[in-house]
């Protein structure tokens, strides 16, 4: 039976995507390794744009926390972030600058570490955070207010490489979707950092048949109030589906999800584009829940876990083997591409990862002492 065409109808457009052929995924080459004999190698882990450096946090045997910078593998200069924190969450790389971000519970915090490896600001607090290319390589927090007396309020703020302020924001979004101080418009979804809303507002009045166009959206600027060009809703349907799902992750300008049959993948964004994401490979071959991604420097990965007894290896009465295959989602076509696969030793192993330029670096536990390694990978 050939495999069946996705037809997609989004604001107008219409869309016929064949199922590409299949192909071996390559495997990636091992080209270093991060091990602590002494301590104990943080989930935060970052590559800087690009994947020259690598940047992970370490805490020794006498308590120390230190942030490591250096080539993949190699020689690293160590800032001592123990008067920050002893856990931080994750580590972010803005414009040769790391962000160093603890999560104590109710909020988070974080520390700006400079290329000369100089703590240069605190940020903080705030709710969440993100990487933004909006207004230059900033970095970008969120903190929900919660409800107010004229709606639901967020605080917004960027903040330049070194951690200085780059401007703030506070947005609240009425009972009916209104944002204050706008002329009407209507909050949709937030992405880009939560700098950019996508809205809605009542098209041009036309004075000669005394009628209002239909609904047109743009996007908002937050921080300055600019409005991009608008342009016309033809499908409402549509676009509520799409309001609905760019929820999922506002910060994000684009991002991959399960669709709603658990048949594929989407690609969410940029803006108000929503489209099956064509992969090079069968999707059922993949355990669905593994979908993990990361943006970077204008990149967008994902990866997903091979199911060792996925229909094909049902079918063969064989069970296959577990690995990671690491994706690059090409945000114009909407097709992914497969950039390589990495064995993992078991069905249980638990692991994160981080992407940059044509490098992927996986954390691992090591079974024999128990301590977890970073190991690193080139395509």
């Amino acid at each position: 039976m050939k495999p069946r065409s996705i037809t997609l109808s989004l604001l107008g457009l219409s869309v016929v995507l064949a199922p590409p052929p299949l192909r071996a995924a390559p495997e990636m080459k091992r080209i270093g390794e991060v091990a602590a004999n002494d301590g104990v190698i943080h989930e935060a882990f970052a590559f800087a744009d690009g994947g020259a450096k690598l940047a992970y946090a370490r805490t020794d045997a006498q308590g120390k926390t230190y942030l490591h910078v250096g080539a993949p593998g190699g020689k690293t200069s160590a800032t001592d972030i123990s008067s920050f924190t002893h856990e931080p969450e994750k580590i972010l790389f803005v414009g040769g600058h790391w962000f160093v971000v603890a999560n104590e519970g109710s909020s988070r915090r974080a520390a700006s570490v400079g290329p000369t490896g100089r703590i240069e600001n605190h940020v903080g607090p705030f709710g969440d955070c993100f990487v933004a290319n909006l207004h230059g390589k900033t970095f970008a927090t969120v903190t929900d207010k919660g409800e107010t007396a004229a709606g639901h309020a967020y605080t917004i703020a960027a903040y330049r490489p070194n951690g200085a302020p780059a401007g703030s924001k506070q947005v609240t979004i009425g009972p009916n979707g209104t944002m204050a101080g706008t002329d009407g418009l209507v909050f949709v979804a937030f992405s880009g950092g939560y700098l950019q809303a996508l809205v809605k507002k009542a098209g041009r009045y036309n004075a000669k048949a005394d009628v209002r166009g239909g609904t047109d959206i743009a996007v908002l600027d937050i921080l300055s109030g600019k409005t991009g060009p608008a342009k016309k809703v033809t499908d409402l349907r549509a676009f509520l589906t799409l309001a609905d799902k760019r929820g999922e992750k506002p910060g994000l300008e684009a991002f991959v999800r399960v669709d709603d049959d658990g048949g594929g993948l989407e690609l969410v964004g940029p803006g108000d584009k929503l489209r099956p994401l064509a992969l090079p490979t069968k999707f059922s071959l993949y355990d669905a829940a593994s979908l993990k991604q990361q943006p970077a420097a204008g990149q967008l990965f994902f990866s997903l876990t091979v199911d060792p007894l996925n229909p094909d290896q049902v079918a063969a009465q064989k069970k296959g083997t577990r690995a990671l295959h690491l994706f690059e989602a090409g945000l114009g076509p909407a097709r992914a591409t497969l950039l390589g696969h990495i064995s993992l030793d078991d069905d249980t192993q638990s692991y994160s990862w981080a992407a940059g330029g044509n490098k992927v670096a996986v954390l691992k536990r090591v079974r024999s002492s128990g301590r977890n390694e970073i190991v690193i990978f080139a395509r």
